[in-house]
């Protein structure tokens, strides 16, 4: 989308026996608002979450 500003930031922690994993995002600009701003919330959400999902079964495949 146009004029629309995207940030992550991964966090990686060492725990006992494994690693905490933390996500962050944002979504900045003109078009990101109201009732769209919200299924663009969503939307990424719901990727995010299939995403690391796989991820982690990747991870604890020893792959």
């Amino acid at each position: 989308m146009a004029g629309v500003k995207v940030e992550f930031a991964f966090t990686l922690t060492a725990r006992d026996g494994g690693s905490d994993f933390h996500i962050a995002g944002d979504f900045e600009g003109a078009m990101i608002k109201g009732a769209l701003g919200k299924a663009v919330e969503k939307d990424a959400g719901r990727q995010l979450e299939d995403s690391v999902g796989k991820l982690e079964a990747l991870a604890t495949a020893g792959v």
